[in-house]
């Protein structure tokens, strides 16, 4: 259990997701950030930022990159290593994303007004 996050002011850590090896724990955080901290030793290990507020989030299959969306519609990718965005692009239906799931091949993009867009490998268009 984490009970609070060093530096940050969120009062809830409900919504989060684990890489595959465990090794990293990101949680939706407030104004935009995703917060990730260490899955051992429950440190805070960096932010990640993106416009809007953070609806989803998701691991890819190999626990390289997480993506992340939200009120803005658009979808971004990050190196979790360098925590560097290295893909951002707008999800065709363009409302508030709800879910993300991702596998090697696909990202599957669920948004509040029951559409499901389902990206190829690169996760564009």
């Amino acid at each position: 259990k984490i009970q609070s996050i060093v530096g940050r002011k969120e009062r809830s850590l409900e919504k989060f997701t684990v890489s595959p090896s465990g090794d990293v724990i990101a949680f939706v955080g407030n104004d935009g950030y995703i917060i990730m901290v260490d899955g051992k030793s429950r440190q805070w290990i960096g932010d990640l930022k993106m416009n809007g507020s953070v609806r989803a989030i998701t691991f890819s299959e190999d626990g390289e990159y997480i993506m992340g969306s939200g009120s803005d519609g658009d979808v971004y990718k990050w190196n979790v290593r360098s925590r560097r965005c290295v893909e951002r692009f707008h999800n065709e239906d363009g409302t508030i994303t709800s879910s993300l799931a991702a596998t090697s091949n696909f990202l599957a993009v669920g948004s509040e007004s029951g559409v499901v867009n389902l990206y190829t490998e690169k996760y564009s268009r």
